[in-house]
């Protein structure tokens, strides 16, 4: 697995940064589940 950190990858993180709540821990799961 290699890790790279493409544009959609920074548009989620700046994203998440913005959700509150258990919608952040949803979102955060996503990134990091891939």
């Amino acid at each position: 697995m290699t890790t790279e950190i493409t544009e959609d990858d920074i548009a989620r993180l700046v994203g998440a940064a913005f959700v509150s709540g258990p919608d952040k821990n949803l979102v955060l799961g996503s990134i990091f589940n891939d």
